[in-house]
């Protein structure tokens, strides 16, 4: 059985934020946020998923799965500073980039 990267992602973020259990755990979720950003990022079998998030920006019509995964992926990156500049640039998001570290830069 081959698993899916962005359902396998998906799971992993929607139980890390919709959960009880992880509710006030904000350092729980930024290390395991940061360990998904450091498999995306350098794992081979998630080129697919890099492509997506990369092309997203530039696809005619996007579909709702890949949009709602930029969305879940970018409100629970958010838990780690890093993680979520990253996946901004992968996305090849400039601008949001810019922005989240013009207001990182004030803090």
């Amino acid at each position: 059985m081959k698993l899916n990267p962005e359902q396998v992602y998906s799971t992993i973020l929607t139980n890390l934020t919709k959960t009880d259990k992880y509710r006030n755990k904000e350092n729980f979720i930024s290390r395991v946020v940061q360990a998904l950003t450091i498999t995306l990022v350098n794992d081979d079998k998630l080129s697919d998923m890099r492509k997506i998030l990369r092309n997203l920006k530039y696809q005619k019509d996007p579909t709702k799965e890949h949009k709602n995964l930029f969305k879940l992926m970018y409100t629970t990156f958010c838990y780690n500073k890093i993680s979520t500049i990253t996946l901004c640039l992968l996305s090849e998001e400039y601008e949001l980039t810019y922005n989240l570290l013009k207001i990182l830069s004030e803090e």
